[in-house]
């Protein structure tokens, strides 16, 4: 699932979305990050649960990825298309 979530750059602030608070994000939550993601960390998820969610939106992340070439091939060949058409 992918869902926006704003940062308030002056007031240092991250506003998340109210899924998260009824889901029970709640109060001081743990993060892993790096330089291009972050990871939110449920207060009561165990590190397996963290494991598997994490496969999980890898694999989401790579049909993404996929879908997005797809796109991209279909949109080359209709330009193609257009090109031939042209001449």
């Amino acid at each position: 699932m992918k869902k926006k979530m704003k940062i308030n750059e002056t007031a240092k602030v991250l506003y998340v979305p109210t899924e998260m608070i009824e889901d029970g994000y709640k109060g001081d939550i743990d993060a892993l990050m790096n330089a291009r993601t972050v990871t939110l960390i449920h207060p009561t998820a165990s590190l397996e649960e963290v494991r598997r969610s994490l496969e999980i939106v890898l694999q989401d992340v790579i049909l993404r990825i996929d879908s997005q070439k797809a796109q991209e091939k279909r949109d080359e060949k209709e330009a193609e298309k257009d090109e031939m058409k042209e001449k």
